[in-house]
């Protein structure tokens, strides 16, 4: 400047490559042509975000909220129809031309996604059915559980009264031994009541307790039953053992009849 003092100043890019592009030989023809050629070429290629970030905002506008978990695949599937669309004769969808190619690739795609909702709809439906048979397992083995524990107790209350019955008729049979002995014909007839009571109080409890104890051994406790076992059971079918004890519950039972 008038002072003396020296000023950088700063210009655009293009503004000093413009410079450059005009310098020319004595002839009047540009001095570096490839240069320029380059330069230009270099300029026009893209320094920055705007082409990702216009991505962002286009995929914002083709894939609705209630399509947010595409797959890459389906994304890119998206972005490619769009921007074939958007490409074509002035970006209308009615004006892209419709061909056999297209059509079949429209097929197989439906084709596809067709057969993966199938693929989902069987999945569902074998984890609904695992679920159905894990809690009818679970809410059997608690009633199962529930009439173990039911025979258990009459099985108990039975033996109370079978040792009731066998101590009356011990009784009995010790009074009637000492009225045999003195020949009091008396004590002889109240001792035979008394172990009668006791033989009739005891042949239901000595059905019942056997019935109970085969029932038991039918029952194989629930803990060691599968859940197929444990519906197996609720719905009537036996394995082999418990028909053997069931066999011989029976033939307790016709012996118990008979003797």
């Amino acid at each position: 400047d008038s002072s003396g003092h020296e000023h950088i100043t700063y210009h655009r890019i293009d503004f000093y490559w413009n410079n450059i592009f005009k310098i020319t030989t004595t002839n009047g023809r540009p001095k570096y042509p490839v240069l320029t050629k380059l330069i230009k070429n270099i300029l026009i290629i893209s320094h920055g975000n705007a082409d990702v970030e216009r991505g962002f905002s286009i995929n914002e506008n083709i894939i609705s909220s209630n399509r947010s978990l595409l797959s890459q695949l389906s994304i890119n599937s998206l972005r490619t129809t769009h921007d074939t669309v958007k490409n074509s004769n002035g970006g209308y969808s009615h004006n892209v031309p419709i061909h056999k190619e297209l059509i079949k690739a429209a097929q197989s795609s439906f084709s596809f996604y067709n057969e993966e909702l199938s693929i989902i709809k069987v999945a569902e439906e074998r984890i609904r059915k695992e679920k159905e048979e894990k809690e009818n397992a679970s809410k059997i083995y608690q009633e199962v559980l529930k009439q173990e524990e039911e025979l258990l107790m009459t099985q108990k209350d039975l033996q109370k009264q079978q040792q009731e019955a066998n101590s009356i008729i011990a009784d009995g049979s010790a009074r009637l031994q000492l009225a045999i002995k003195k020949k009091d014909s008396l004590d002889i007839e109240r001792a035979t009541i008394l172990i009668d009571g006791g033989n009739n109080k005891t042949i239901f409890p000595n059905q019942t307790v056997g019935m109970n104890d085969c029932l038991l051994l039918a029952n194989v406790p629930v803990s060691r039953l599968t859940p197929h076992e444990i519906v197996q059971r609720q719905h009537g079918v036996y394995t082999s053992d418990v028909f053997i004890n069931m066999n011989l519950y029976n033939s307790m039972a016709e012996f118990s009849l008979f003797s």
